[in-house]
């Protein structure tokens, strides 16, 4: 009888194993490899150790009810085991539970009528011993199905990230299961075929369910779409007034320029004249030394890219900011040039600002931009001892209003180009590096 009892708990946690794999499917892609392994030593050594128990609460109760109790209450650890992989997913655990519950049901509920049909005098013993093994038969048949949909089972995580449809979304799978499910949990072992007949329904819900879920994502990533063409359409028309407003600063600039020449000529023609050498190199000197801060450095080809970077060491210069730079670009840029203009531009005055609040000895940012043939990598180091904050994105957050538009605009310049970015912070210093595909050569 012992051995029998090991037998039936063998076949109930080999049961919620098979539910647990199930689960696993849907988060494959979510858990690293180092995690899986770990999970699945957790799972194991936990169906080791609860043996002992199921085989005492056979022994202890009747079959029927031990094999009720152990089906409808044992999954609970094994939930909570995975979920300790992933605890930042709350509800995507509790949408693919809920249909991993239904389809668990409806292999219960498959299982059973075949039991009723061709075993309907059977003793509790011999009923439950084939209830569960049919329960397994099904499962490795429909395994490969299995596969295909589990894997694609997850929605979005921004489907259910949105409030509050990502709760309903959620839920909506373990609601519905929870009416077959509180039905089962009677002392019952055998049930009417009005019962079993009436679950039948389970694969039209568990199908539409899954049906709902695509069409959500996909409505949800076309609105996700309309939302960035339309926040990159506003990103633009920004850089390009900012550069029309950048161009007639230029010109205005050039305008004064040209005008204080010609007044310092005129001065210059008369002191020499006169014979007032000395003051005349004074005044070449002084206006030397004046024009040289406001001079465009060329570090590209790229007009945009070098007003960007000569507007920030300029302001680096007026704080006492060192600002070392390193740019290697192609032409012509792969990228669009007021693109590439507006995002260094937001992340150098966000270097900026960090770097303003560390200790003055500690000040400095640098700005690396190269390119190796087959991708443009740009890099931006600066101070900042304030633990990093990253998001799910793998980007800074910031509670601060009116910033966060630099991380905007990065991210932005990541989907649009197809890039990737890293913020790192080691020894009181920030380090971004992302990089983008381009083939153009440099010249």
């Amino acid at each position: 009888m012992n051995n029998l009892n090991l037998l039936l708990s063998f076949l109930v946690a080999s049961v919620q194993l098979a539910d647990a794999y199930l689960r696993y499917l849907a988060f494959r892609k979510q858990i690293s490899p180092p995690e899986r392994r770990t999970c699945w030593q957790r799972l194991l050594l936990w169906t080791i150790l609860i043996l002992p128990v199921y085989a005492f609460a056979f022994r202890t109760l009747e079959t029927a009810a031990a094999y009720k109790l152990l089906l409808l209450a044992g999954w609970i650890p094994y939930l909570a085991i995975f979920m300790g992989s992933l605890r930042h997913m709350v509800r995507q655990h509790i949408y693919v539970f809920g249909m991993s519950a239904l389809w668990s049901l409806m292999q219960h509920n498959w299982s059973s009528i075949l039991v009723a049909v061709f075993l309907p005098d059977s003793n509790d013993l011999a009923v439950i011993l084939v209830h569960g093994t049919l329960y397994l038969l099904w499962f490795l048949v429909l395994l490969p199905w299995e596969k295909w949909i589990f894997s694609r089972l997850l929605p979005c995580p921004k489907v259910l990230d949105e409030l509050p449809l990502g709760n309903f979304l959620a839920l909506l799978p373990t609601v519905l299961m929870a009416p077959p499910f509180l039905m089962l949990a009677d002392g019952r072992l055998w049930h009417s075929w009005e019962e079993r007949l009436s679950r039948l329904y389970l694969p039209l819900v568990f199908f539409a369910l899954y049906r709902y879920q695509v069409s959500a994502a996909h409505s949800f990533h076309e609105f996700a779409q309309r939302k960035r063409k339309a926040q990159i359409l506003r990103e633009e028309i920004v850089s390009i007034r900012d550069d029309a407003t950048r161009k007639q600063q230029e010109l205005t600039f050039l305008k004064d320029f040209e005008n204080a020449i010609i007044r310092d000529c005129r001065t210059l023609e008369t002191m020499l004249l006169s014979g007032q050498r000395q003051k005349a190199l004074a005044l070449v000197e002084e206006r030397t030394n004046g024009i040289q801060p406001h001079v465009l450095k060329k570090f590209s080809d790229a007009p945009l890219v070098n007003a960007a970077i000569s507007i920030y060491q300029t302001k680096a210069d007026a704080i006492g900011l060192s600002f070392r730079t390193k740019v290697n670009l192609p032409a012509p840029l792969h990228v669009e040039e007021s693109d590439l203009a507006v995002l260094l531009s937001n992340l150098l005055e966000n270097a900026m600002e960090a770097a303003k609040q560390e200790n003055r000895d500690k000040r400095g940012i640098s700005l690396t931009v190269q390119h190796d043939g087959k991708k443009c990598v740009l890099s931006t180091l600066n101070p900042c001892t304030r633990p990093l904050r990253l998001g799910d994105d793998g980007l800074p957050m910031t509670e601060r209003s009116g910033h966060g538009t630099g991380m905007v605009s990065l991210k932005m310049f990541l989907e649009k180009y197809e890039g990737y970015a890293a913020f790192t912070q080691e020894d009181g210093c920030v380090r971004l590096l992302m990089y983008w595909r381009d083939e153009t050569p440099c010249k």
